[in-house]
């Protein structure tokens, strides 16, 4: 069975099987979401508001990044919530993280280490018999 997950912040609509994480949906239709954890729930990034549809079932993810308020409001993980039927979603606006991960990149082209470690290379001659 597949389900229709509506990002109205963007625009864009994603058909997904069930099951799927609105992480997935987004990534489907080309929504960039945060996220440093690589889908575990162990970063927080990844928030999304579900604004239509099934409402937050409360986890030990979403107990660890939400306040009862934010619950009742929908706020979920993407990476761990699962699409179970159709939704219609918002994505916070992320064009700083984009911006502040450039910028860090950016910055580490620069770092020169001083390291007290230096590479030699040796050979070992044959044995004359």
């Amino acid at each position: 069975m597949s389900y229709l997950v509506n990002f109205i912040s963007h625009g864009k609509i994603a058909e997904v099987a069930e099951g799927s994480t609105i992480l997935d949906a987004a990534a489907k239709v080309g929504i960039a979401v945060e996220g440093n954890c690589g889908g575990k729930g162990n970063c927080g990034k990844c928030k999304v508001q579900i604004v239509e549809g099934q409402k937050a079932t409360v986890d030990k993810h979403d107990a660890k990044y939400f306040n009862e308020n934010d619950l009742k409001e929908g706020w979920v993980l993407s990476c761990k919530y699962k699409v179970e039927n159709d939704l219609v979603v918002k994505v916070p606006h992320q064009a700083d993280a984009f911006s502040r991960k450039t910028k860090l990149n950016s910055l580490l082209d620069n770092i020169r280490i001083a390291s007290p470690v230096e590479k030699i290379l040796s050979g070992i001659a044959e044995a004359v018999h």
